[in-house]
């Protein structure tokens, strides 16, 4: 079994005219071909509304997202996985959204991007819709910004928004999350950040080293334990084909927090990021959780 816990979607309204988007990510049709093609199984349908470019408005791109997944879900229920796409920065609308695409449509997660113009997921403002995706019980599934990230002037040149702009927006997010209290005051929420969560794994170390260094000496802090301490709250996916960077990951998140990803269809071929981790030296019950087992459990698809 192979689930693909990165996968996107957005309706044809959304998407027409706007140049970065295929047919793909509004024909869930071509999407099966393509699944099929790469021996996918399932497909988790995931999109942080953060572009500024949408021709709709941002509440009615929400709406029918998540009315097209859920309709998704029921044709092929055995194919599609749909999380909440929703406005987070719009009050109380976010959590009904949530509690609808949720409770009457069937969705099993939220997406939401790593920051919004600035504003990232440690706002105070976005803490009833954790205190709902806590109750509800649906993990967030984080995608890096599109909508002016951190260092976005110099990020315009060479491509550099996608290929670090992105990196960088991951791991600032995390970090945020952590040392602002958000993750201890909702001790029941799960994160799934993309792309292994931008260079987590690499400053690990650093984060925790930070806590004995300043937050200890630090009378303010909204946290009481070193950073790695709050790692069982946080999923990453493995959109990358770098066999070491996932071998990494594994070693400072665990394989049972390990998710895989492809990114498809923002991405050509989903088979290359397959690959790299069929062909872990991993066990083979560590590959079977990065697989499809994890998202199993994380989904409650068992």
């Amino acid at each position: 079994m192979i689930v693909n816990c990165h996968g996107h979607y957005l309706p044809r309204a959304a998407t027409e005219g706007l140049p970065f988007y295929s047919e793909k990510w509004s024909n869930l049709e071509l999407q099966l071909e393509g699944m099929a093609e790469a021996g996918i199984d399932r497909q988790v349908l995931t999109y942080p509304l953060s572009d500024p470019d949408f021709r709709l408005p941002l509440p009615e791109i929400a709406q029918l997202t998540n009315d097209q997944i859920g309709a998704a879900m029921r044709q092929y229920p055995n194919k599609f996985i749909g999380t909440a796409a929703i406005v987070p920065f719009c009050g109380m609308d976010a959590v009904h959204e949530l509690e609808r695409a949720v409770g009457d449509l069937g969705l099993r997660g939220v997406s939401l991007a790593t920051s919004y113009d600035g504003l990232y997921l440690d706002a105070e403002d976005l803490w009833p819709i954790y205190a709902k995706a806590q109750q509800l019980d649906v993990p967030i599934f984080v995608h890096p910004a599109v909508m002016r990230p951190l260092g976005y002037e110099k990020l315009q040149d060479y491509y550099l928004l996608h290929v670090l702009g992105y990196v960088f927006d991951t791991t600032l997010c995390i970090a945020r999350l952590i040392y602002s209290g958000t993750l201890e005051r909702f001790p029941g929420l799960r994160f799934v950040f993309s792309h292994l969560g931008g260079a987590l794994p690499f400053v690990a170390a650093r984060l925790d080293l930070a806590y004995q260094i300043f937050f200890t000496r630090d009378p303010n802090r909204k946290v009481n334990k070193v950073a790695s301490e709050y790692f069982s709250q946080i999923y990453l996916d493995t959109t990358t084909t770098d066999p070491a960077a996932i071998r990494f990951a594994i070693e400072i998140v665990g394989a049972d927090h390990l998710l895989l990803g492809t990114d498809y269809p923002a991405t050509p071929a989903p088979q290359p990021f397959i690959e790299a981790v069929q062909n872990l030296a991993l066990p083979e019950e560590d590959k079977a959780k990065v697989l499809s087992g994890n998202a199993a459990k994380l989904l409650g698809e068992e």
